[in-house]
């Protein structure tokens, strides 16, 4: 790829498996009426990482809303970053906690992944279950439902 370019591929899967957690910057970071999840969050929760989002404010409130657990126990400021309107102090609270991570030992930051790995495998199953396709089904049953009476 060229100087200047910028590739819309999908990440190459090894990432997940040479990293320990995902830095994911979402689409439109500057909408104060939006939250935008999408594959650069499903492909993290897939593959087990603990996420650190660059994006939207209240990104992980919603995250939550939905069902999904938080990553608290890796990322120090997530909820500070998560309330803050400045974009920049979001990116600055974001560096600090992969700094953090970064400079952990080995023991400390494999024991912490070891003792959450309930909430990684609860946010995988999650995804996998999509109770998006729920509501989907349970509104086209509403409407035929309605229509009949």
């Amino acid at each position: 790829m060229g100087e200047g370019r910028y590739s819309n591929e999908t990440i190459p899967v090894d990432v997940y498996y040479n990293s320990i957690f995902s830095w994911a910057s979402t689409s439109l970071t500057d909408r104060f009426d939006q939250v935008f999840i999408n594959a650069s969050t499903f492909n993290p929760i897939l593959h087990y990482h603990p996420i650190l989002w660059h994006g939207q404010k209240h990104t992980t409130k919603w995250f939550k809303d939905f069902g999904f657990k938080s990553y608290e126990w890796l990322f120090e400021n997530e909820s500070k970053a998560d309330d803050t309107d400045s974009l920049v102090e979001r990116l600055i609270l974001n560096t600090q906690d992969i700094m953090n991570v970064m400079n952990m030992s080995n023991d400390e930051l494999y024991n912490r992944i070891k003792d959450n790995k309930d909430t990684l495998v609860h946010n995988r199953n999650l995804l996998i279950r999509c109770k998006s396709i729920d509501r989907i089904v349970t509104q086209i049953y509403e409407m035929i439902y309605e229509t009949e009476i």
